[in-house]
């Protein structure tokens, strides 16, 4: 199995990510469990992540700043990422598929030059 060091472009406090809620029944809270059983899964510590379920009405949570990431699931992620253009935002297609949901963030956190594969 793969790892993976998470470098965002800061140091010294976790990345922040926020979990949104865009269609109800709490799904909030099932994405920030799938978010963190898929940063597990990539290798890297829940001290180096802080994640936190919000609903979409107020996607910063009650977080002073934009989070770093935002995850979600539903039609909405380009109105993220026109909101907030210095978070990364990633939309997952499928909450009840694990391996997408690890697949779909280690893509998108490589494309940005977060992730690197260690050896």
């Amino acid at each position: 199995m793969e790892k993976y060091l998470l470098t965002p472009p800061f140091n010294r406090r976790p990345v922040t990510i926020n979990t949104l809620c865009v269609v109800g029944a709490c799904t909030c809270i099932m994405i920030k469990m799938a978010v963190e059983k898929a940063f597990k899964t990539l290798g890297i510590s829940e001290l180096d992540i802080d994640v936190q379920p919000t609903v979409e009405d107020s996607p910063r949570g009650d977080r002073s700043r934009d989070p770093d990431i935002i995850v979600t699931v539903g039609l909405r992620a380009n109105d993220f990422r026109e909101m907030m253009p210095n978070t990364i935002v990633i939309e997952i297609r499928d909450l009840a598929k694990q391996d997408q949901i690890v697949r779909e963030i280690r893509d998108a956190l490589v494309e940005v030059g977060w992730l690197k594969e260690v050896i």
